[in-house]
């Protein structure tokens, strides 16, 4: 007696299961290692873009490790009569955020190639008071270029300090030596050494709750910051 029996769906959906799970979960992508990114930034670095990605690199920088290239070469200058924007009233200032394709493009180095197809461009400086240099590395100086720029059209020029989600060691901001916050003094000799005019401080992440009292602290470091920077 001939009998037709169902199929075994649940083999067969495992056997498929098992053959797509790759394209179904596909692996995580942790995007480059440690090493990966410390290669990149040494390579950037001889072409005059500065950046750092954690706490360690921050700490571990000194003004011996700059080359001439990482650093800008004209002071702010002052601004003439006839460039000072004015039709918005005295109080009125303009803060221009720099926030282009993760920053760091090759037309920004010290050593640019041919021009990109699409590259971002300050065309009406006269009426910015101060320009940000913005990316998503802990701690992002300024191109060269852009200070350069800016300062030749009287615009301060800020870097960016800034600790967003999947960061670690938040707490790490307000660590002291001998009195001294350590984030602040080494940011405050880089804006003197590369040659900018202060920092963007942009902190996405809760602090923990053993830190106390947390509003005095990063106000003493905030303060910290500004009697270093001159501002």
């Amino acid at each position: 007696m001939f009998s037709l029996g169902f199929p075994d769906w649940k083999k067969i959906g495992w056997h498929v299961g098992k053959k797509l799970r790759h394209v179904i979960y596909p692996p995580i992508d942790t995007g480059p290692s440690r090493e990966e990114r410390r290669a990149q930034r040494l390579r950037d670095g001889l072409i005059g873009l500065v950046y750092f990605d954690d706490f360690d690199e921050l700490e571990a920088w000194s003004a011996e490790h700059v080359d001439p290239v990482q650093q800008a070469n004209t002071p702010l200058l002052k601004r003439s009569a006839s460039r000072v924007h004015n039709q918005a009233g005295p109080s009125t200032l303009v803060l221009l955020c720099h926030d282009y394709g993760g920053g760091y493009h090759d037309y920004e180095s010290a050593r640019p190639s041919l021009l990109q197809a699409k590259m971002y461009a300050c065309n009406y400086p006269q009426y910015v008071d101060t320009f940000v240099y913005f990316s998503h590395k802990l701690v992002c100086v300024p191109p060269p270029a852009w200070i350069n720029t800016m300062h030749r059209n009287g615009v301060k020029v800020l870097g960016t300090f800034i600790v967003e989600p999947g960061k670690t060691q938040v707490e790490r901001i307000l660590d002291q030596v001998h009195g001294e916050f350590v984030v602040a003094k080494q940011l405050a000799a880089m804006a003197d050494v590369f040659g900018f005019n202060g920092w963007l401080l942009n902190i996405e992440l809760k602090f923990p709750k053993s830190i106390t009292p947390l509003t005095g602290k990063m106000n003493a470091f905030i303060r910290s910051l500004k009697a270093s920077v001159g501002s």
